[in-house]
């Protein structure tokens, strides 16, 4: 999140106490990750707002344990999931987003494929989850 400084000073620039203040809230942000501006949510996306992060940097990630529709290991759960990636990847491309990651857990694996078919990559991966990324201006890599 954000947090806001508020500055005051003088009408006329002078030290004079009987001036009147004048107060200026500026933003600041707490993390490079953070936005500067809070997004409001597309209602128009497949996935629920708990499950996106959005960044300084104009891009999502998607966080799939977030997801009810994924809840369950099956074929039908990875069809549903690359559906619902590939009606949002419209969406961000139309929004002008840059770079999508999405984290996927273990128990979450059976997706992979699935985003794996409509672009995303892998960027890294530790023990029990794995990141794939897809930059979606055509310029980007």
């Amino acid at each position: 999140g954000t947090s806001t400084v508020v500055l005051c000073s003088n009408d006329d620039g002078s030290n004079n106490s009987s001036s009147s203040n004048i107060k200026k809230a500026i933003p600041v942000r707490k993390s490079i990750d953070d936005p500067l501006h809070i997004l409001q949510h597309n209602p128009s996306l497949p996935f629920p707002e708990s499950s996106i992060k959005h960044d300084t940097y104009n891009g999502v990630t998607l966080d799939v344990t977030k997801v009810p529709q994924l809840s369950d290991a099956s074929a039908t759960d990875s069809s549903t999931f690359g559906e619902m990636l590939s009606n949002a990847l419209n969406i961000w491309s139309d929004e002008g987003r840059r770079g999508i990651w999405i984290r996927i857990p273990t128990s979450h694996a059976h997706l992979i494929g699935s985003a794996t078919k409509l672009g995303f990559d892998f960027q890294h991966a530790e023990p029990g989850t794995c990141v794939l990324t897809r930059w979606l201006p055509k310029d980007s890599e």
